[in-house]
């Protein structure tokens, strides 16, 4: 697989990773002037980050004993969110857009835990994530630093994260609910869940608002 570009009416189409391999999971930064990515042209999947036009490509975080998966820039650009398990399980991490000061953000309880799905808020201040250390996958919203973390779902099912609402005020999500597929939000501060659409297998409801 590679990282592709395309102009926005589907014309010029190009790969930025010739070179083979698994590339994917693209990310933007918010100027459009840099791409992260994950690769496994060193043996393991790891974070590089390139120019826009596929030049200047560079390991972002060496890690030859461990995996990176999905980075996402902050709205200001000046870091880079993915998860790893470098810690022996998985973990959301945060890293420098230049690559420096690595951290742990999560510190999940579990042995085998899996925190992952994550999306920053509009403001770049709070993050919302999946986690699987209440031994399912509940939503989580935490501060940028990793501080404040709080469980937002409470359910026997699981809960796939979709994002946030431009105010930053509600998170929308899919689940299963009596056996069907829906797509809800509730806001982040506290509150119930409000079921937006219901999928079937033959048909989507109406929205219900």
């Amino acid at each position: 697989g590679g990282v592709w570009v395309m102009n926005a009416d589907g014309t010029h189409k190009r790969d930025l990773t010739p070179n083979g391999g698994f590339n994917a999971n693209g990310s933007w930064s918010p100027d459009g002037r840099k791409i992260v990515f994950t690769t496994n042209r060193d043996g393991n999947n790891e974070l590089y980050v390139m120019n826009a036009d596929g030049s200047a490509q560079r390991n972002l975080l060496p890690s030859p004993s461990s995996q990176e998966f999905a980075g996402s820039w902050s709205p200001d650009g000046r870091t880079i969110l993915f998860t790893t398990d470098r810690d022996g399980n998985w973990e959301l991490y945060a890293v420098g857009a230049d690559g420096t000061d690595p951290r742990n953000l999560t510190h999940s309880p579990l042995a085998d835990g899996r925190e992952g799905g994550f999306e920053w808020s509009p403001d770049g201040h709070r993050i919302a994530f999946v986690t699987n250390r209440d031994k399912n996958d509940e939503l989580y919203v935490m501060n940028a630093d990793g501080s404040g973390q709080r469980r937002l779902t409470r359910t026997p099912e699981t809960e796939y994260l979709i994002g946030w609402s431009p105010d930053g005020r509600t998170l929308a999500y899919s689940a299963s609910r009596d056996t069907r597929f829906v797509i809800a939000q509730r806001p982040v501060a506290g509150g119930a869940e409000q079921i937006v659409f219901t999928l079937s297998p033959d048909r989507v409801t109406s929205p219900r608002v």
